[in-house]
């Protein structure tokens, strides 16, 4: 069950160099939390990996990242 409110998290893919692709999650749009160490060679196998990261922070698939400990009240 979900006690928080739903983090506000993205994944980007950025082109480091050339056909070099790097994923980058990010949290309210400006906290960077996490990157790829890894090179990828294609847009979409980066954009795999970063998504892969994001289901990461949830504990609970079916309700998503939540922050702990706040009440949604206080976000925004």
């Amino acid at each position: 069950m979900a006690t928080g409110p739903l983090r506000n998290l993205a994944v980007s893919v950025v082109e480091s160099s050339p056909g070099t692709f790097h994923w980058k999650l990010t949290e309210d749009l400006v906290v960077d939390l996490d990157a790829s160490m890894n090179d990828f060679s294609s847009w979409t196998a980066a954009m795999d990996a970063g998504v892969e990261a994001m289901r990461r922070c949830a504990d609970d698939p079916s309700v998503g990242p939540r922050a702990s400990g706040r009440p949604s009240s206080e976000w925004h």
